[in-house]
């Protein structure tokens, strides 16, 4: 449970991005048929759209989309999950950093909320931790934490995987407003 750049937040959904094969989606990729080498990363397909996966796996509908991960990251990812669906969802929030997404931000901090949250609706459960964080599941585009991407939950209703409403979401256990922890908050 953390702030990402490309996406606003890293929960269960953001998790899938890895489901991609890097033999398909990888730097190293093969051109016509999978590569057999693992090891690179899905920067130039996935993020940036430098380069088509490989001719085995469908290719991109619209090559003229924005080649910036801010843009493409949220909608791959939101495809990801409505192709294979998630059947249980769990965000780990009992350790962690919060204001960034890694050591390289320095607002970075420790921060020890003590949440699991985990649900059978992959949307509900990111909204319900997007809440926990002090953040609106419903935020747009310039708003935090989606302060330079798109809200990859508008892209997940869309493909009707869930619904990020509050009021529609069951929570049991642990109210939120009892279990709230702001991640941004000043250093």
């Amino acid at each position: 449970m953390k702030e990402h750049h490309w996406f606003g937040v890293t929960l269960s959904i953001k998790n899938c991005y890895g489901m991609t094969p890097l033999t398909i989606y990888g730097t190293n990729a093969g051109v016509d048929e999978p590569g057999t080498d693992v090891t690179g990363t899905r920067v130039q397909v996935s993020h940036d759209g430098d380069r088509a996966p490989s001719k085995s796996a469908p290719q991109e509908i619209d090559p003229t989309s924005p080649r910036v991960g801010d843009f493409r990251i949220p909608r791959i990812v939101a495809e990801i999950v409505s192709g294979r669906p998630i059947h249980l969802a769990v965000v780990d929030g009992i350790e962690g950093i919060a204001g960034g997404e890694g050591p390289w931000y320095p607002e970075v901090r420790h921060v020890s909320p003590g949440v699991l949250v985990a649900g059978f609706n992959p949307v509900s459960t990111d909204a319900v931790s997007m809440a926990l964080m002090g953040f609106d599941p419903k935020a747009k585009r310039g708003t935090p934490p989606f302060d330079s991407c798109d809200n990859f939950l508008d892209f997940a209703e869309y493909f009707e995987i869930g619904s990020r409403d509050l009021s529609k979401i069951e929570v049991l256990g642990t109210p939120i407003a009892d279990a709230l922890y702001p991640s941004r908050v000043p250093v």
